[in-house]
């Protein structure tokens, strides 16, 4: 069975930056933004030291300090891209 998916919105967070703007001439230029971890040296089972961190971000204003507190990293970045997202899509204000 084939289903069809029609993308109208998207965002992201990454090591090369967080808009399509500046996303995109790094890929067509064939840069990334891997690097070597040497922090990562202390954890002796990790099997990698390589890895594409996502520096400088700060949370947008809007997002209260409250939630804040109560979301690890990685889950406000994925906050904070599906907000791009929607917002991309024209869909931020909708209501459920």
């Amino acid at each position: 069975m084939n289903r069809r998916v029609v993308v109208t919105g998207m965002g992201g967070i990454t090591a090369l930056g967080d808009s399509w703007d500046a996303i995109e001439p790094a890929i067509r230029n064939g840069r990334n933004a891997i690097r070597r971890m040497p922090e990562w040296d202390r954890f002796e089972a990790l099997h990698t030291r390589l890895g594409g961190p996502v520096d400088g971000f700060r949370a947008p204003a809007h997002y209260e300090r409250k939630h804040l507190r109560s979301m690890g990293r990685v889950s406000l970045l994925a906050v904070r891209a599906t907000e791009m997202s929607l917002a991309d899509a024209g869909l931020l204000q909708d209501s459920p």
